[in-house]
């Protein structure tokens, strides 16, 4: 009987010891479950500052002074191709006039050779010309411009003269410069309307090609002391819009809704929303990523 009993509490001791282990492991690996939920989740405070809206295209470099030459009479022989530049005094071309007579005919201008008579490939250095379309041009390269589209949301906001800035992708070159042209009619593209907008800047001593691409960005609203948060903070959950108090961190066990704040919005730009009601000035917030995010009306 005592050898029994003894075996019994044993027994009783090992399943004892292994359940108290059991709800050890348990509990560490759904503490570090919900750690590594958590891991990812980010603390912002929220402050006012300065935001900025900007429209922002992409185009090709090209020149604001094109000058156009046209001999009178044919021409016979071409002296420049595309690509050539050119100071006032060169020759451009041989041609005949209506008397019969050969003349030179000399550039009045001075920069890029953009164009040539018959176009930029059928026609080249000492050939004759044989079509009917006898038109030099020649680009000037000291002012450049970039012809962007602005979408039709954005297009009422742009004015002549507004700043802009111009970034060339294959000089890593940021540029300031003006709207100098704005388009009152838009281009279908797709199912909404563009509209073309001209930037203009000075080339300077910058090694500024004419056919480079870059983009361009336009300032269209601004203001200095906005009530901000990140984009990814918000929360948007039945036509309405939330922060969550990070709060919620020391209870993850109840729902995230309970830790709502509601907001409304403003002006936005690619990273940041302005919080125009709702009272979480000064307050921290949290970026929640959405795999972690809990249903905000979940009991």
């Amino acid at each position: 009987m005592k050898k029994s009993m003894k075996i019994f509490i044993i027994i009783l001791t090992i399943i004892i010891v292994v359940a108290g282990a059991s709800w050890f492991i348990i509990k560490s690996i759904s503490q570090n479950a919900s750690n590594d939920k958590n891991g990812n989740i980010e603390r912002y405070m929220v402050t006012k500052g300065e935001l900025t809206l900007t429209s922002v295209g992409s185009g090709k470099i090209t020149s604001t002074d094109i000058k156009t030459i046209v001999p009178l009479g044919n021409i016979t022989e071409i002296k420049v191709k595309v690509g050539d530049y050119v100071k006032v005094g060169d020759e451009l071309a041989k041609y005949t006039t209506l008397a019969n007579e050969i003349k030179v005919l000399i550039s009045d201008y001075e920069g890029v050779v953009t164009t040539v008579p018959g176009g930029a490939s059928d026609l080249s250095y000492g050939s004759i010309a044989t079509v009917s379309k006898q038109v030099f041009e020649i680009s000037g390269v000291s002012t450049l411009q970039m012809v962007i589209q602005s979408t039709e949301k954005d297009i009422y906001k742009i004015k002549i003269d507004q700043l802009a800035s111009i970034y060339i992708d294959a000089l890593n070159l940021t540029i300031d410069g003006v709207v100098s042209r704005v388009s009152q009619a838009g281009n279908i593209a797709g199912d909404f309307t563009v509209y073309d907008v001209t930037v203009k800047f000075d080339k300077k001593e910058n090694n500024i090609y004419l056919g480079m691409t870059g983009s361009a960005k336009i300032t269209i609203d601004a203001k200095k002391d906005a009530l901000k948060i990140p984009l990814d903070a918000l929360i948007e959950k039945n036509s309405k819009r939330y922060v969550i108090k990070s709060e919620w961190l020391n209870n993850t066990n109840k729902p995230q809704s309970d830790y709502y704040v509601e907001v409304t919005t403003g002006l936005a730009d690619t990273d940041y929303v302005e919080i125009t009601s709702g009272d979480i000035n000064n307050l921290e917030i949290l970026i929640i990523p959405i795999e972690n995010s809990s249903s905000p009306f979940s009991d």
